[in-house]
C-alpha cells in the first residue's frame, strides 16, 4: 500500500509540476510579448485590443474550467475514495474516470468529441508555427485546458505579428513564412497521418465499453498520436504538403459531418421522442457532472477564441486594403 501511495503521489506531483511549468513558460512568453507591444509606438492599436481580449479570455477559461476540475477531484475523493486521501492518491484513476464520465452516453459524447476534434485543429496550428515554444503550448493544452493554451497562443501571435510589422524585424514573429500570413502554411505527412489516426480513435471511443481494456488502450493511443503529430517532419518523407487553411477546412467539414452523424444516431435511438426533448437531454448532459461541464466550457471558450481570431484577421485584411488604396 505504501508503494502504491508513493507511486500515486509521484504521478500527481509530476502532473502538476509539468502543468505549472507550462503555465509559467507560456505566461512569461505571452506577457513579455504583450509588454513589448504596449511599449511600441504603433499607429494602430487594434493589436493591443485583440491581444488583451485573448488574454482575458484565457484567464476566464482557466478559472471556469478548473473550477469544475477541482470539483471533480473533490467528488472522486469523497465518492470514489470514500474520503480517504491515501486511497485517492493510490487508487484513483482520474484520467480514465474523467473519460468515462464524458463518454457514458451519446449526449455526453456529442460535446466531448467536438472538443477532441477541435484539439486536432489546435495541434495542426501549433505544428505549423514551429519552434520549441510549441511544446509549451501543447503541454498547457493537454494538461490544463485547450482553450487556455489556444487563447494565449493567439495573444502571443498577435503581439509578435504587430511588433514585426512596426519594426520590420521578422525575427520577432513566430510565423515561419512571410509576416502577416497564416503560420507556416503547410501540413506535413507526419502531422497529417497522426491527425487522421486521432480522428479514427475518436470515432472508436463510443463503440467500446468504458470499462474494457480496448477502451483504455484506445485513449492512450489517441493521446500518443497527438503528441507524435508535433514531432518534426523527416526530410526523407518528401516535400509534398497540404496548405494549412485547406487542412483546417477539411477538419471543419469532418467536425460538421461527425456532429450531424451523432445527432442522427441520437434521434434514431429515441424515435418517437419530440425534438425539443432531445435538445433538452443534450443540454442536460453538459451539467450532468463536473468533468462534462469543464470540457464543454473548454470547447465553447476555444470556439470563442477562434471566432475572435477570425474577426481580428478580417479587421487586419480590411485595414491593409484601405492602406493600399
Amino acid at each position: 500500500m505504501t508503494i502504491k501511495i508513493l507511486i500515486g503521489a509521484a504521478s500527481i506531483a509530476t502532473y502538476f509540476s509539468a502543468l505549472a511549468y507550462a503555465l509559467f513558460a507560456v505566461g512569461k512568453q505571452t506577457f513579455a510579448s504583450y509588454l513589448r507591444l504596449l511599449k511600441s509606438r504603433q499607429e494602430g492599436r487594434a493589436g493591443i485590443v485583440f491581444a488583451t481580449m485573448f488574454m482575458l479570455l484565457a484567464l476566464l477559461a482557466a478559472l471556469s474550467t478548473w473550477y469544475y476540475i477541482i470539483r471533480f477531484f473533490d467528488w472522486t475523493l469523497s465518492t470514489v475514495a470514500g474520503g480517504s486521501w491515501q486511497v485517492w492518491v493510490s487508487d484513483s484513476d482520474l484520467f480514465f474516470q474523467a473519460y468515462r464520465l464524458v463518454s457514458k452516453t451519446p449526449q455526453h459524447w456529442f460535446w466531448s468529441s467536438q472538443l477532441l476534434v477541435s484539439t486536432c485543429a489546435f495541434v495542426s496550428i501549433l505544428k505549423s508555427a514551429g519552434g520549441r515554444q510549441v511544446w509549451r503550448f501543447a503541454l498547457l493544452g493537454f494538461l490544463g485546458a485547450i482553450s487556455v493554451a489556444f487563447a494565449l497562443f493567439l495573444a502571443d501571435w498577435v503581439c509578435r505579428e504587430q511588433l514585426s510589422k512596426s519594426s520590420n524585424d521578422s525575427t520577432l514573429s513566430i510565423i515561419r513564412s512571410d509576416v502577416g500570413q497564416p503560420p507556416l502554411h503547410t501540413i506535413g505527412p507526419v502531422l497529417g497521418f497522426s491527425v487522421i489516426l486521432a480522428l479514427v480513435s475518436i470515432g472508436l471511443i463510443p463503440l467500446l465499453a468504458t470499462s474494457s481494456l480496448p477502451y483504455a488502450v484506445n485513449l492512450i493511443f489517441l493521446h500518443v498520436v497527438l503528441l507524435v503529430a508535433l514531432l518534426p517532419e523527416p526530410k526523407r518523407l518528401g516535400t509534398k504538403k497540404t496548405l494549412l487553411p485547406q487542412w483546417l477546412r477539411r477538419l471543419a467539414i469532418f467536425a460538421l459531418v461527425y456532429l450531424l452523424f451523432q445527432l442522427g444516431q441520437i434521434f434514431a435511438a429515441a424515435s418517437g421522442v419530440e425534438s425539443h426533448a432531445l435538445g433538452q437531454t443534450l443540454l442536460a448532459a453538459i451539467v450532468d457532472n463536473d468533468c462534462q461541464t469543464s470540457i464543454t466550457l473548454d470547447l465553447f471558450f476555444g470556439l470563442g477564441a477562434a471566432a475572435m481570431f477570425f474577426v481580428y484577421r478580417t479587421a487586419q485584411s480590411h485595414h491593409q486594403r484601405r492602406a493600399t488604396q
